[in-house]
């Protein structure tokens, strides 16, 4: 079981503190490296670092409802080969899922990693959130604002704008699998906040890194709930919309009409982590006398062509250890809410297999396991899947 430790507020500055306790974390040798977001030069943004010297934490930044990219993807650059040093990853739970599944993937090497797991109220889209910043003096005083009400924020938006439709139906807004814990959900962000940590780090003196013991954290529990159950009837509902919109191929085709073959969805997804892409191969590169012919057989063709095929290959490809994260949407610069899909079908075909992305390292991926007794309907028209 974890232990729970609180985090003491001074001056009502939850970022002051926080970033004292990553610099303590370095400092005491819990970790070697930490990978986490700061404030950019100009303030405005925020985006991934990797410390190595305590006096470099000064704009730490996990709370910010803005996320740049999957980190889980910059995990699988920094964990190359043999680790040498203990990284400590700061990370959400969308971040924490898509690393779990890479490691089963072999994409990431866990050896000397600490994740530290984040709670989240949700991020906007990045065209939101820089509209939002101009209204604060730095991305650092717009979070003070996002966490001033955390004990009865609304997970579905913030500060009057909408969340990213991801967050808003994220099963997830507390991390699992996490070493260590930042846990604010129902708190008074501007007295404490909870730290907790695996049994693996039993033996460390967290009083040097200035936490005491947190007592009774059922506040945080009856908030995550809460914020829980929203998030659930809001993916429910997506889910039904999503039925509608694809109940066939020329409902789906029309959803992805923007789509314009840029590839963005595909780079920015964390699963995505072929060396080599078939769309990146000359399979696709037609002659001029096929599109000809296409057009003559049909009257007319959409161009470009092959839209569908993309998208339905990368669910192929990797619907199975999808966590919804969203970031193929966010990068979309044509507005295809590709994630809403990605969802729908991830959360449908884990279903079947009994998995869930990113639940356990323990737990391996469905292609890579075969079972005698899987799927005794197939072939059986009467019999339906369990």
């Amino acid at each position: 079981m974890p232990k729970a430790y609180k985090l003491q507020i001074k001056n009502n500055d939850p970022l002051q503190e926080i970033n004292e306790f990553f610099q303590a974390l370095l400092s005491e040798k819990i970790v070697d490296a930490l990978l986490l977001p700061q404030d950019t030069t100009s303030h405005k943004s925020v985006l991934p670092t990797l410390v190595k010297d305590p006096q470099q934490i000064t704009t730490a930044n996990p709370f910010v409802p803005f996320l740049l990219l999957n980190s889980a993807s910059l995990l699988a650059k920094l964990s190359k080969g043999k680790a040498r040093e203990k990284i400590g990853a700061v990370l959400r739970s969308c971040e924490i899922r898509a690393a779990v599944e890479l490691i089963k993937l072999k994409q990431i090497n866990p050896e000397n990693l600490v994740i530290i797991g984040v709670d989240c109220l949700g991020t906007y889209e990045p065209s939101a959130f820089k509209e939002l910043a101009q209204n604060f003096t730095d991305a650092a005083e717009l979070t003070r604002a996002y966490l001033s009400d955390t004990i009865h924020a609304q997970p579905n938006q913030l500060n009057g704008k909408e969340l990213r439709l991801a967050c808003q139906t994220c099963e997830y807004p507390t991390p699992a699998n996490a070493d260590i814990s930042i846990n604010f959900f129902g708190c008074d962000t501007s007295r404490e906040i909870i730290i907790q940590s695996a049994e693996k780090f039993d033996a460390v003196d967290w009083a040097k890194l200035g936490l005491v013991p947190a007592g009774d954290i059922s506040p945080w529990k009856n908030a995550s709930k809460t914020c829980l159950d929203t998030r659930l009837q809001a993916r429910d509902k997506l889910f039904q919309e999503v039925a509608q919109q694809t109940k066939n191929v020329e409902s789906f085709l029309k959803e992805l009409e923007n789509c314009r073959h840029c590839n963005n969805c595909r780079k920015e997804c964390p699963i995505c982590y072929c060396q080599e892409c078939i769309f990146d191969s000359r399979i696709f590169e037609h002659d001029h006398d096929q599109y000809i012919n296409w057009a003559e057989r049909k009257g007319k063709i959409r161009i470009p062509t092959d839209t569908l095929l993309f998208h339905l290959t990368r669910m192929n490809h990797m619907a199975v250890s999808c966590v919804g994260c969203g970031q193929c949407t966010s990068a979309c610069p044509h507005g295809v809410p590709v994630a809403k899909y990605f969802k729908t079908i991830g959360f449908k075909v884990q279903q079947i297999f009994d998995y869930q992305a990113g639940r356990s390292v323990a737990e391996e991926v469905p292609q890579s396991t075969f079972k005698e007794d899987e799927f005794p309907h197939v072939g059986e028209p009467d019999k339906k899947p369990h």
